[in-house]
């Protein structure tokens, strides 16, 4: 299983829109093979640090799905409103434990 994962540091108040968001994200990674799950976690202390881990059955799963869903024209980007800067991202974790 492989992970993908990003670090989002959203403005204050912009939670909601950001888990909307995020939602609509996961309801097209659902369509693509190999997808697992979707998990958008917030820091317990710093309320506007997000973290959104997606988790794919292999690396090809997670490169081809990604593609297909971002090439969507119904992808939903987190909006600039929302992002106080630029997401960081991980994409090449794999899961040791399950």
């Amino acid at each position: 299983m492989e992970a993908h994962v990003v670090h989002y540091l959203i403005k204050p108040g912009a939670g909601a829109a950001f888990a909307d968001t995020i939602r609509r994200q996961k309801d097209l990674l659902r369509r693509q093979p190999g997808f697992e799950d979707l998990k958008a976690l917030r820091h317990r202390d710093e309320t506007d640090s997000y973290y959104v881990i997606a988790y794919w059955r292999s690396r090809d799963d997670m490169l081809a799905g990604y593609g297909a869903a971002v090439a969507s024209p119904d992808w939903p980007e987190v909006p600039d409103s929302v992002n106080q800067e630029a997401p960081q991202c991980w994409p090449r974790l794999r899961v040791l434990v399950e």
